[in-house]
């Protein structure tokens, strides 16, 4: 039993199920059913998925922005971002536009877009702003950022006819691209480019074979897809001068990483870092005595730049513990603790054909209480 006065939740949320605030707010209770003495902070998190602007509202005083665009299947829905009016900075999150968690059918990224984070994007720059904040994470795309550069003007030429709204199934037959309607001001306005991942662009570990088949690609169709991502790597290095293979975050969200430099001249940047450091997270961790994170399916690529394992390293700087909770988890115990977490509880053995939403919170407040007694003295 370890004795722990002040206890941070910062989880990102548990995609498809419970926002990172449920999370907070459920552990939260059950930590203080029995220890009524806890200084418990809940600090709801994200990691440039799911989540990110509503961090980004906590800390910024923002306006909301909607405006009418598309879905990832070219559904038309209507999508927020934030405007920042004082330093004049839009702030965009692909999920809310072109997510997984937007979509009303099956993920299908094989004929899919990212046309609609596009049209948002426009929005912003006819605003007027001056920098945008683009997350990545979070997305139900395979296309490079395709879609979102045709909805910014640029003209993708198969053989001889332009693709007005390209879907990832045409990057791999894109000839040329023109670029005379390309919009005004993308050259005047700094993109900061919010990866989640570090995955590379190709490749075993890159945008298709890492995460197109969580967003509905069969086996066939990864092959086509990784072909569309090796026609992004060549305009890359046609147009910039710059291999991919050597970028990591080229791969998030479908491409759109690489995408973002091919035709947003964007920066690249770790989107844990701009959150933390817009939030002042570090001081929360180093002044706990017991942070406790975690999502929704713990398994490997979560220790690849995912939330948790930023939150380890900060925990690690100032000898802090770190505690451990998911829905499901796809590794043991033994390998969350040789990494170096002191626990792990995940609510479900295996995940189940429809998640209980009630049942969850349930579970828990479960765990919270059960920390508390066997683990938690104040």
């Amino acid at each position: 039993m370890g004795k722990f006065n002040t206890i941070l939740l910062v989880p990102d949320s548990f995609k498809n199920s419970l926002s990172a605030e449920e999370v907070t707010e459920e552990l939260a209770e059950g930590l203080d059913y029995y220890k009524e003495g806890l200084d418990i902070q809940q600090f709801p998190f994200a990691d440039g998925g799911e989540g990110s602007l509503k961090v980004v509202e906590r800390f910024v005083k923002c306006e909301t922005r909607t405006i009418y665009t598309f879905d990832a299947l070219m559904k038309p829905i209507r999508a927020d971002y934030l405007v920042d009016p004082v330093r004049n900075i839009a702030y965009v999150e692909a999920a809310l536009v072109v997510g997984l968690e937007v979509l009303d059918k099956d993920p299908d990224c094989y004929n899919a877009s990212t046309y609609g984070l596009g049209l948002v994007i426009a929005d912003a720059l006819d605003f007027g702003v001056d920098e945008v904040y683009l997350f990545l994470g979070g997305t139900a795309t395979c296309d490079g950022g395709v879609g979102m550069a045709a909805a910014l003007g640029y003209h993708f030429m198969m053989e001889k006819r332009v693709l007005e709204r390209p879907l990832a199934r045409d990057v791999k037959y894109i000839s040329n691209v023109r670029t005379e309607n390309v919009h005004s001001r993308i050259s005047d306005v700094k993109f900061h480019v919010a990866c989640d991942v570090d995955n590379v662009l190709l490749g075993e570990n890159g945008a298709v074979f890492t995460y197109a088949k969580q967003k509905g690609a069969t086996e066939e169709q990864l092959e086509l897809l990784e072909l569309g991502m090796e026609n992004i790597r060549k305009m890359l290095l046609d147009k910039k001068n710059i291999d991919v293979q050597d970028v990591p975050g080229t791969g998030a969200a479908g491409g759109l990483g690489a995408g973002s430099i091919l035709f947003l001249d964007g920066q690249l940047k770790s989107a844990f870092d701009i959150l933390s450091e817009i939030a002042g997270l570090r001081d929360k961790i180093k002044n706990a005595d017991l942070v406790i994170t975690g999502e929704g399916h713990i398994d490997m690529q979560s220790f690849n730049g995912k939330l948790i394992s930023k939150i380890k390293e900060i925990a690690d700087e100032f000898e802090k513990p770190v505690w451990l909770v998911c829905a499901i988890r796809s590794i043991s115990e033994k390998e969350a603790l040789k990494i170096g977490f002191e626990r792990i509880h995940s609510l479900y053995k295996s995940m189940p054909k429809k998640i209980n939403i009630p049942e969850s919170k349930r579970k828990l407040f479960k765990v919270g209480k059960k920390w508390a007694e066997e683990w938690i003295e104040v």
